[in-house]
C-alpha cells in the first residue's frame, strides 16, 4: 500500500541485472513483462539486445547492466517497459527486487541515464 504522502514520482522500482543494481523511477514504468521474446539484431549499440513486440508494436530493448550483448538466437527475458520522452523502451533485468520511496537509502541503487539507454534502444537522443 502506498503512503498517502508519496507519489509515483517519489518511488523507485529496484531491479538487478547481473551484478548491477538500478533504481527505475516508477513514474516511467509502464509494465513488467516476464518471458518477453526478444529478437537480437546485429549492428546496434553494445547494450542493444534487440526488438520485441509490445502491444502489437516494435519495442527496442536494451541491457540494464550495461554489459555488451552478443547477437544470438531469440531469448526470453524479464523486461521492464518504460516511457521516456514519449517513447517506449524495454530494459532487460534478471530480477525485480522491490519498490522503494525516495526517502529510503538508495545508496548502491543508481538511477540510470535514460537518455543514453533510449538512444541505444533506437529512441531519439532527446532532441
Amino acid at each position: 500500500m502506498q503512503d498517502p504522502g508519496t507519489t509515483a514520482a517519489d518511488r523507485y522500482l529496484l531491479v538487478r541485472s547481473g551484478e548491477e543494481r538500478l533504481a527505475l523511477p516508477t513514474a516511467k514504468v509502464v509494465r513488467i513483462v516476464d518471458g518477453m521474446e526478444v529478437h537480437p539484431l546485429r549492428g546496434g549499440a553494445a547494450v542493444f539486445v534487440g526488438l520485441a513486440r509490445f502491444s502489437g508494436e516494435p519495442l527496442g530493448v536494451v541491457e540494464a547492466s550495461g554489459r555488451p550483448v552478443r547477437p544470438g538466437p531469440a531469448v526470453r527475458r524479464t523486461v521492464v517497459v518504460v516511457r521516456h520522452r514519449d517513447r517506449l523502451l524495454g530494459i532487460t533485468v534478471d530480477a525485480v527486487e522491490r519498490l522503494a520511496a525516495s526517502g529510503e537509502d538508495l545508496d548502491g541503487w543508481p538511477i540510470p541515464d535514460m537518455d543514453r539507454l533510449a538512444k541505444a534502444g533506437g529512441g531519439d537522443d532527446g532532441a
